[in-house]
């Protein structure tokens, strides 16, 4: 009985293991040395596999090494590779990863309390020295008797507040500011809320809602309720206290009117609103951000929405009049800032959803916009209610990295995620009929979903105040090869370039040699070369080193 017990347990414990898809992060290689390659790498899970991959200029897979088990535990790892039977050639690598498959959905640990969360973003760009950062935005400050105090760790202690942009790691660990606390404070402050009169005070107000990682990692935040303050800012990836403004534009007009707060150009042309939401598509010169903004903050009214597309590329301010706006998202049908969201597809069209209870024909609970030939945007879906979902519960959407995927809240502490398909057109088919669903036993509404680079969703919810990640199966609808395999290209610094030279003058013939070494399969190192197979490992005076391959 004890054995069975303890067997149980076990069993418990191992898949509790590898509850999480894993990936490789913050990998980097060093000098050659007598073990082989010293190759660092960071798993944010436990891994059933680990393998480093040398993959040639025509990017076929030359060398495959693979890990002990010592290597597949969550967390640092450093492994000596061998380079031996490598042709000469320069070689990128890749930590490949392989996670236990998954049966269901389960809901991972940790769990963060916060007061209001409603963005969450992740830099999934491997070339990114951030990779695997994640981002959340707490939206309210924590006074007026809510959240004050020990119960919500999130207040960053400037100003007593708790409003601000958190960072966490790919473990979800929380990364301390540079003063040894947590988070970035907004810098637009309580006293330029604009509705604390109409709502009773500053702790009913929604500062900064939603943040967004461009494809070549360009931060980018969003607020509402913002009196003379900005739609978006852009946040640098090195220094996230660092915030500029993009929406260059007149005052709003809030004072003479007591509720627009738009900017405008000199001319009076509409430039941009303040932000319910917003989503980014690109990179570099065709890097787009589309936003949904909110002439009356978070303010349940009718015709006060508005959302436009605008193509900033690699500009970090926007001065000129909204020219593109979408117009099947613009208008009457929305009626709350607060539980909505917008995310592109991979086709560059848009989705949007917002949580209403009883969604009809005029507040449904999800569209999706394409542009046709003309360039004009048409809506090619919407859904109201069904036998499938009720209602978004907490207004959140996220296509997956790959477009095959979206994930969305399909009732209280539901989220789910189906297979999505799109026509010549844009139009798309959600494949309802098999959605996989995860009911949470904490998070009742998803405010904002993600996806990391493993294909893990995170999430937060304002109702219940949570954040936390989750786990779905794995299918391997748009790639070949096994779907629980991730794998993760290190950053082209860290090539490795192999050669055969005649002598040692005749390799980078323009620089000062500081020392040569000899290696040989057995890993003895000497002066002079062995007989047979030699890696020779030369040092310049400039601190460069080359790593090349000699038979004698």
């Amino acid at each position: 009985m004890k054995k069975f017990l303890l067997f149980t347990c076990m069993l418990a414990m191992g898949l509790a293991a590898f509850a999480q898809n894993p990936y490789a992060y913050n990998a980097s290689t060093g000098e050659v040395a007598e073990q082989g390659l010293p190759v660092n790498y960071t798993l944010n899970a436990a891994a059933v596999s680990v393998v480093v991959d040398f993959i040639d200029a025509n990017g076929a897979i030359a060398k495959s090494e693979e890990l002990g088990e010592e290597y597949l535990t969550a967390g640092e790892h450093a492994a000596s590779v061998s380079i031996d039977g490598l042709d000469p050639g320069t070689y990128s690598l890749a930590i490949r990863v392989k996670g236990a498959a998954l049966e269901a959905p389960v809901q991972c640990d940790p769990v963060y309390v916060f007061w209001s969360p409603y963005g969450i973003a992740i830099d999934n760009d491997p070339m990114s020295k951030h990779f695997g950062r994640v981002l959340v935005t707490e939206c309210q400050p924590s006074v007026n008797g809510k959240g004050a105090g020990t119960a919500y760790w999130t207040s960053n202690q400037h100003s007593g507040v708790g409003v601000g942009l958190y960072e966490f790691d790919p473990q979800l660990n929380r990364v301390q500011n540079p003063e040894g606390t947590y988070g970035y404070a907004v810098p637009w402050t309580q006293e330029n809320y604009a509705y604390a009169d109409y709502t009773g005070g500053t702790g009913n107000n929604f500062a900064l809602k939603k943040v967004k990682i461009s494809k070549d990692g360009r931060i980018f935040v969003g607020g509402i309720d913002v009196k003379y303050g900005q739609p978006l800012c852009e946040v640098n990836p090195d220094n996230l206290a660092e915030w500029t403004p993009i929406f260059v534009g007149e005052k709003s007009q809030y004072e003479g009117t007591g509720y627009d707060c738009n900017l405008y150009d000199a001319d009076g042309n509409f430039v941009a609103g303040y932000s319910v939401c917003f989503a980014v598509i690109g990179e570099g010169e065709n890097l787009k951000i589309t936003n949904l903004s909110s002439t009356r903050g978070q303010v349940f009214a009718y015709n006060s929405y508005k959302m436009f597309e605008y193509p900033l590329g690699t500009a970090t301010t926007w001065d000129a009049p909204a020219t593109n706006e979408v117009t099947p998202l613009s208008g009457k049908f929305n009626i709350s800032a607060q539980n909505v969201s917008i995310d592109y597809d991979p086709n560059g069209n848009l989705w949007y959803t917002q949580y209403r209870s009883a969604p009809d024909s005029i507040q449904p609970t999800m569209k999706h916009v394409s542009k046709n030939s003309q360039g004009v945007w048409v809506e090619d879906y919407s859904y109201i209610t069904g036998t499938g979902f009720t209602y978004n519960r907490g207004g959140g959407i996220a296509c997956s990295p790959d477009g095959t995927k979206l994930a969305f809240s399909t009732g209280d502490f539901k989220l789910t995620v189906a297979d999505v398909t799109y026509d010549e057109s844009g139009a798309p088919t959600i494949d309802l009929a098999n959605a996989v669903t995860l009911t949470s036993t904490d998070v009742r509404g998803f405010n904002d979903i993600a996806w990391d680079y493993a294909g893990n969703l995170y999430s937060c919810d304002n109702g219940k105040e949570k954040f936390r990640r989750f786990a779905f199966p794995r299918t391997s609808s748009a790639k070949e090869g096994d779907p629980n395999e991730v794998s993760t290209p290190l950053r082209p610094e860290f090539d490795l370039t192999i050669s055969t030279p005649t002598s040692v003058t005749d390799m980078n013939v323009n620089k000062a040699i500081a020392s040569v070494e000899y290696v040989n399969v057995n890993g003895q190192v000497s002066s002079t070369p062995f007989k047979g197979v030699n890696i020779v490992v030369t040092r310049y005076a400039d601190g460069s080193k080359s790593v090349t391959k000699l038979v004698k």
